[in-house]
């Protein structure tokens, strides 16, 4: 019965979903429309792009509930501002067709391409846009000479450049939008205010004033430099949103007459010339945000190689050390303090004798998350070579400190690990635990103290704990 309630409730929210997905659709179809220039193509359209960006970014809904919530979102728009239902008809299956489209190509991305997080990944998107929009102009081609009394060779270009700059536009701001952007926001609200971080902000808006106030065909350009400033400083979905904010103001501004880049904007090769030219304004900052977005996790990937060890994921002696010094030099508490163990994989060139070393990598992998699982979420942890590692439990008591010790200990030995043809092996180890006395003894002393008591455990059998009293 509990099952069924929970598919239940799957089930609805899949329908609440697909129902604000042509909601949301239906609200930015009222926006294009308002922006059309007579009977003609809306001057911003983003319906398309949000459509196709929530099926992309989304795979949940990409069902077809969704895809008939946005026709009814794209057939209700047009109704109610008065189109005719032949109209309707023809630009809204237009609509869908090149959605489509587009859809098709990006199915057959990468995730990480569909997301925008490789250099060549813009490329990719560009070649999925290109794909829609091309086969909106094809439609174009048969539906404009109808509908608006154009030619067909200036419907197909006509109709490609306004799908395109719109998709360029909205498109990249869905692919790039984070996972969590609530909590993302959250953590930008509680951030201090850096002023030099909002000097390309800043720039991105004055020029954009001061193309209005100049005018003349070279206003599109002015915001390009601050763009470009924009994309080096920000996260790659910030610099999506302020290229959306670029191109929908250029093309407002325009359809409005509050930038004056031409005597007649009416016309259709000029407008032609000024989609596309804000199109490709509208890409140069994506290409460099991604670039800089892939740098960026290169060289946090670098960073944790020269930190982590690549076997376990555990600190490297190097950071271990270092990590732990750190910890040390942050002093202790009246009633806690602060404890270093050592921990030895008992025979363990045994097992690589007798088993090979795969199973001995195995069984170093095994133990390295086992560590990780009985240690508490502040404590350090690091693989110091070999089979040997040893981890930092700062502020606890030590009680507490033997307690988790003993359920390393107690945990591993009762855990067999399982090697690639099915067997299993079981294995132990000996750790050596000391407290830090003062704040004033450096980790290496520490941890050879801790490496004293530990040999008395490989002494006295092995297979335990045991400290410098014990010894």
């Amino acid at each position: 019965m509990q099952a069924s309630l929970i598919v239940l409730d799957r089930k609805t929210t899949g329908v609440i979903n697909s129902a604000l997905l042509g909601l949301g659709l239906f609200g930015f179809c009222l926006l294009g429309i308002f922006t059309r220039p007579g009977a003609d193509l809306a001057s911003f359209w983003p319906a398309n792009a949000f459509m196709l960006g929530m099926l992309v970014r989304f795979p949940s809904l990409a069902n077809p509930l969704s895809w008939i919530c946005c026709a009814v979102g794209f057939a209700a728009a047009d109704l109610i501002t008065g189109s005719t239902i032949l109209n309707t008809v023809v630009l809204n299956l237009g609509n869908l067709t090149a959605i489509s489209a587009g859809y098709i190509v990006f199915q057959r991305l990468e995730p990480a391409d569909r997301r925008l997080a490789r250099p060549a990944s813009v490329l990719f998107m560009l070649v999925a846009i290109g794909v829609a929009a091309l086969t909106a102009g094809v439609i174009g081609t048969v539906a404009d000479p109808f509908l608006f009394g154009g030619a067909p060779l200036d419907a197909l270009l006509y109709w490609s450049a306004t799908e395109m700059v719109n998709y360029v536009a909205f498109l990249p701001m869905i692919l790039t939008l984070p996972d969590d952007p609530l909590n993302r926001l959250q953590r930008i609200i509680d951030t201090p205010l850096d002023i030099m971080k909002l000097l390309p902000l800043l720039a991105l808006a004055g020029t954009a004033v001061a193309g209005a106030v100049v005018g003349g065909p070279g206003a599109i350009a002015f915001p390009v430099l601050a763009l470009l400033w924009c994309a080096v400083t920000y996260s790659l979905f910030a610099t999506a949103c302020l290229a959306f904010a670029f191109v929908a103001w250029t093309l407002l501004a325009i359809a409005t007459g509050y930038l004056p880049v031409a005597d007649n904007t009416a016309d259709r090769a000029t407008l032609l010339s000024i989609r596309f030219a804000v199109s490709l304004t509208g890409v140069a900052p994506l290409v460099v945000a991604s670039v800089m977005a892939a740098r960026e996790e290169l060289l946090q990937r670098l960073m944790f190689l020269s930190n982590h060890d690549q076997m376990t994921g555990l600190f490297n002696r190097s950071a271990f050390l270092e990590n732990a010094a750190r910890r040390l030099r942050g002093g202790r508490s009246h009633d806690f303090a602060t404890f270093v163990l050592m921990l030895d994989i008992d025979h363990f060139k045994a097992i690589n004798d007798q088993y090979g070393h795969a199973a001995g990598d195995r069984v170093i992998i095994a133990f390295a998350e086992l560590l990780k699982r009985n240690v508490r979420k502040n404590d350090i942890v690091g693989r110091m070579g070999g089979e040997e590692f040893a981890a930092i439990l700062s502020e606890c008591t030590a009680r507490e400190a033997q307690v988790i010790a003993t359920r390393i200990n107690t945990v591993f030995a009762a855990t067999p690990v399982c090697l690639e043809d099915g067997s299993a092996i079981s294995a132990t180890v000996s750790i050596g635990m000391v407290a830090a006395a003062s704040p004033s003894i450096g980790i290496e002393p520490l941890l050879a103290m801790a490496d004293e008591a530990l040999y008395a455990a490989k002494r006295q059998g092995r297979n335990r704990v045991i400290t410098p009293h014990q010894a």
